[in-house]
């Protein structure tokens, strides 16, 4: 249609949009009623522990979906992808889906999805939110990378006095003995990762260091 001024917008019925001109004619529209690419019933966000995110969202009908890209932000503002799951690509039927975030951050962890369909193009589900206190750890072990005969550090929180064990790739324990207040234990272990526990009573850590 060529360009043209317009001064009155009317639904005339059987999704026909009449565009009234000055002087050069009335100008009808007819509407397609094309399905939506994705209709989104629900989505929520819960912790599912002290440490973890549980996201599930429910679609009632899905046309030329190609996937949900999880998207996760500290500020409600800068948002960036933590995952992505597969659609179900086509259906009239209700489909769930169920994705979670092992590492949130302390504080209020917001979430959206990224609905992309199969051109490329995408839209986004409200925003979830999901709070988290700050967890002191009950024992601060450093450096997690150090050199073989440099010194480990265990610092705990309390005066309890704990047990420490340290465990090679292979499951196999190479180091277990018991401490009181912060210790300091020469890695003259081989080259390698290695995983280690410290217990106290209900207290309990776990993690990773790599001897190099």
């Amino acid at each position: 249609t060529p360009i043209a001024d317009f001064n009155t917008v009317d639904n005339v019925g059987n999704n026909v949009i009449r565009f009234g001109t000055y002087g050069r004619g009335i100008w009808d529209f007819e509407i397609n009623n094309l399905p939506l690419p994705v209709e989104l019933s629900a989505f929520t966000a819960r912790p599912l522990d002290s440490f973890r995110s549980k996201l599930n969202w429910t679609t009632a009908s899905e046309h030329n979906v190609r996937d949900f890209v999880v998207e996760h932000s500290t500020n409600n503002l800068d948002f960036a992808p933590i995952g992505t799951v597969p659609a179900n690509g086509n259906s009239n039927a209700k489909n769930t889906y169920q994705f979670i975030h092992e590492t949130p951050k302390a504080g209020e962890n917001y979430y959206r999805l990224r609905m992309r369909e199969q051109d490329g193009s995408a839209s986004y589900s409200p925003i979830q939110v999901v709070a988290f206190e700050a967890v002191v750890p009950s024992f601060a072990v450093y450096p997690s990378l150090l050199a073989r005969n440099n010194t480990l550090h265990i610092q705990p929180q309390s005066s309890e006095p704990y047990q420490i064990q340290l465990y090679n790739m292979e499951g196999r324990m190479i180091l277990d003995q018991p401490a009181s207040g912060r210790a300091e234990i020469a890695a003259d272990f081989a080259k390698g990762v290695y995983i280690y526990h410290i217990s106290s009573g209900q207290l309990q850590s776990s993690g990773r260091i790599v001897v190099q």
